[in-house]
């Protein structure tokens, strides 16, 4: 073999070697994005596993460079692990069980429970701060202490009156009352009647 035919054999192994090397990247690209939406545990186990061999490969890459025709061969086997974990990893996926349809509206229930705890807890901070406190007769009003207090506000007054107060706490009527809002109603139909 002469010098000239042994650098043409090297020079077309290292082009194979660079494409193959661009496809490659271009297949742990697309592994790393499709990876990084897996939806379970599993599936990054098995993009440890697909890393690991990529390490192996990589690292033994440089030391069969003085041969062309054998790193080719590696690059190809590692090639096929990972068209291979790639399959399986879209099978998987496919495979996957879908998120259950009654977490949606649970994770909102509990967004809004928390939302109003929250107002809740700020009403107190300023019904505490506005009024000095809240006076121990209005700490806990039951729905139905303040429907009774309500009709006779309007006995009393009018439905005017009623319908002012309503509009204060942004309702047209008071079952749209929030909870946290019935001592301060309360305490406003007691102004109101005195």
């Amino acid at each position: 073999m002469s010098l000239e035919q042994a650098l043409k054999e090297n020079t077309e192994a290292m082009a194979s070697l660079v494409k193959a090397n661009k496809e490659l990247n271009d297949v742990i690209n697309s592994l790393i994005a499709v990876m990084r939406n897996a939806p379970s545990a599993t599936h990054e186990a098995d993009y440890a596993e697909w890393k690991s061999e990529f390490e192996k490969w990589k690292k033994e890459a440089p030391a069969t460079r003085a041969e062309p025709k054998e790193q080719c061969q590696d690059e190809s086997a590692v090639k096929a692990a990972i068209e291979r974990k790639t399959r399986e990893h879209q099978n998987a996926v496919k495979d996957a069980t879908p998120i259950d349809p009654s977490l949606p509206p649970l994770v909102e229930a509990i967004r809004a429970d928390h939302a109003a705890s929250k107002v809740e807890q700020e009403a107190k901070k300023s019904d505490s701060t506005s009024s000095g406190g809240t006076p121990p007769d209005t700490a806990a009003v039951s729905y139905d202490d303040l429907k009774k207090a309500f009709l006779d506000l309007s006995n009393a007054k009018g439905r005017e009156v009623c319908v002012t107060l309503l509009s204060k706490f942004g309702c047209t009527k008071l079952p749209q009352i929030l909870e946290f809002n019935y001592a301060e109603m309360f305490a406003d139909i007691k102004k109101a009647m005195a």
